[in-house]
């Protein structure tokens, strides 16, 4: 197979994907050879969460519970400041706001929201966090989805010119975003790997440091497993692309499509991956489905999303220009790529 290019899926009964660059030489699992291994589990942001958590070693009766404890309450604070569902949230309050007004964010809001636009001008707007309305009229946000608009009704056509990341006055020292007027934000694409990155960063810090959490398929290992193996990862399965498994060896994983989440127009599929300018339904980019190793969630998660929006003949360079580990697989039977893979150089150094 060529290196950063279009590839036919070659028969396989599993690849793996490795880091180049492991941590340094260690003891195994740092010295947790021995030590109880928690199995944890919950729900968030309308998904499940999971996780594997190896106890420290000064762990009381009481360790498994008080990791769940540091977990929930991270996942918690993200979903009170960036759920479009939670009125007193901060995207709750700014798509509330009066034109012209000027609202502040909690820090880690600003922080996901200072990412997401980073990648919206990465991107020429393809990538878009301001597209909330047009989100919620399609089906995918608060509202009742069974009033959901079909994609050329005139209001969500009117939701997508009011729409614009280069509308936001947004000033990420004083955590302030101005509201244009009839603006909503939506971080679903960068949320869940956040919150993915603020649970591991919360454990780390009280002495947790080899674990594995999962949200909805975006995942982060840290540290290593007690017998000194990565925290291995299977990516989700898709109809025709060979099994994949990550060794996610102080790094993350996300994968983007809209396999789950979209409905059926007369023209075609269309799903919760809402693009700035209206896509074509038909398109077999609306079937594509991309994947995104990087070392923190974050990234993965946003760049995930906004490749899936850009496609392959598109976002290849970019990926290459940010020496994004990324794949784009393409579903049999909808193009003259059917059935094939656009893997980036980085992605390629991966696979053994």
């Amino acid at each position: 197979m060529s290196a950063a290019g279009t590839n036919a899926i070659e028969a396989a009964p599993r690849r793996v994907l490795i880091p180049p660059q492991l941590p340094p030489a260690r003891q195994l699992g740092r010295g947790a050879l021995g030590l109880p291994v928690w199995s944890l589990t919950g729900e968030t942001m309308g998904t499940h969460w999971r996780a594997r958590v190896i106890a420290r070693p000064s762990n009381t009766t009481d360790d498994k519970a008080d990791a769940r404890g540091v977990i929930t309450t991270a996942l918690d604070r993200v979903v009170a400041l960036m759920s479009p569902w939670e009125t007193s949230s901060d995207l709750g309050r700014f798509a509330a706001a009066p034109a012209g007004a000027r609202v502040t964010l909690a820090r880690e809001t600003s922080l996901v929201l200072d990412r997401a636009l980073a990648v919206a001008r990465l991107t020429d707007g393809a990538y878009d966090p301001s597209l909330g309305t047009v989100i919620d009229l399609l089906g995918f946000g608060p509202t009742d989805p069974s009033r959901r608009h079909d994609p050329d009704h005139p209001t969500v056509k009117a939701a997508r010119h009011a729409a614009g990341f280069d509308r936001l006055d947004f000033n990420p020292t004083t955590h302030t975003v101005r509201q244009p007027g009839g603006v909503r934000l939506d971080l679903c694409s960068i949320a869940k790997g956040y919150a993915v990155d603020l649970a591991s960063d919360a454990l780390h810090r009280v002495g947790w440091t080899n674990h594995f959490i999962e949200i909805g398929g975006d995942a982060r290992g840290r540290g290593c497993k007690a017998d000194g193996q990565p925290w291995w990862c299977a990516l989700d399965p898709v109809s025709g692309a060979p099994e994949t498994v990550a060794a996610l060896f102080d790094h993350a994983v996300a994968t983007s499509g809209n396999t789950h989440h979209f409905f059926n127009h007369p023209s075609g599929r269309v799903g919760h991956i809402v693009p700035r300018v209206a896509p074509d339904p038909a398109s077999p980019a609306t079937e594509t489905i991309v994947t995104v190793l990087a070392p923190a969630c974050i990234d993965a998660d946003v760049w995930a999303t906004a490749l899936h929006l850009l496609g392959p003949d598109l976002g290849r360079d970019l990926a290459e220009s940010h020496q994004l580990a990324a794949c784009w697989f393409l579903p049999p039977g909808r193009s003259r790529l059917a059935g094939s893979e656009v893997r980036t150089s980085a992605f390629d150094g991966l696979l053994t």
